[in-house]
């Protein structure tokens, strides 16, 4: 998925945002921010137009945030992994 079309594909989450966690993923870089981690993937399962996630709130807001503001790309992909 592309990080400027993540934002509006969300429909649902497990959890808010931590204010410490989402300090810690504000000081990662784009690249550390966007890579995929098979120990701590981005996940989610789809639902009407869009997805709920299950894993990786917190950087999902992050690279949503830094889309949003030109930060990060608008046509970074970022891998989500999909699952019942």
């Amino acid at each position: 998925m592309k990080a400027g079309d993540v934002g509006g594909a969300i429909r649902g989450r497990k959890h808010g945002v931590f204010p410490e966690r989402a300090e810690s993923v504000g000081k990662m870089s784009n690249d550390e921010l966007i890579k995929f981690r098979a120990d701590d993937p981005i996940s989610g399962v789809a639902v009407e137009n869009g997805f709920s996630i299950t894993g990786g709130h917190h950087r999902l807001n992050e690279i949503v945030r830094r889309a949003e503001a030109g930060e990060l790309p608008a046509d970074a992909e970022i891998r989500i992994l999909f699952h019942d």
